[in-house]
């Protein structure tokens, strides 16, 4: 009886080995595959980010309502804090883009900052538009739609915001 060669008697788990990669792949892609389509049969959300921000100046009440008419589950707003600790809707740190004048949020009071119009940028139909207080986007928001709160400062802010949403 010949003698069994080296190669048999070694060791035989390096034979299977090259299948060991593909086979944990194999397993991976699976479980990928159930994962995303358990996410895909969950309904999707319509989140209309600073409100319906392609047809209507971005954070504003115009915005949101507009949103709201178009069939948005949800809305998205910017915040910042005013000089005078009101939480306003309002995406940049300054006025500068969308009012054409500079004047920093958390430097200027409510009522500065409510004389600027932030709509004009947009077109003539929105002349007048205001940069909204967080209560006031709140009030847009119908019974069983979301809001999402995007906080563009500092932890301030969130004292004041619990407070609104408590109220709201």
């Amino acid at each position: 009886m010949a003698a069994p060669s080296q190669r048999s008697m070694g060791m035989p788990w390096r034979r299977g080995f090259p299948i060991l990669p593909l086979a944990l792949f194999c397993l991976l892609w699976m479980h990928a595959q159930v994962i995303t389509a358990g996410a895909l049969a969950a309904e999707p959300l319509i989140v209309a980010h600073r409100g319906a921000s392609g047809d209507a100046p971005e954070n504003t009440i115009e915005a949101f309502q507009l949103a709201w008419q178009q069939g948005a589950d949800a809305i998205e707003g910017d915040f910042h804090l005013s000089q005078d600790g009101q939480v306003v809707c309002i995406h940049d740190k300054d006025t500068q883009r969308t009012a054409g004048q500079a004047l920093i949020v958390a430097e200027s009071s409510l009522e500065d900052l409510r004389k600027l119009d932030v709509g004009s940028f947009f077109g003539p139909r929105y002349s007048g538009a205001r940069i909204p207080t967080l209560a006031e986007v709140l009030a847009t928001v119908p019974q069983g739609k979301k809001i999402y709160l995007d906080i563009k400062c500092g932890a301030a802010i969130v004292p004041p915001m619990l407070e609104q949403l408590k109220r709201a």
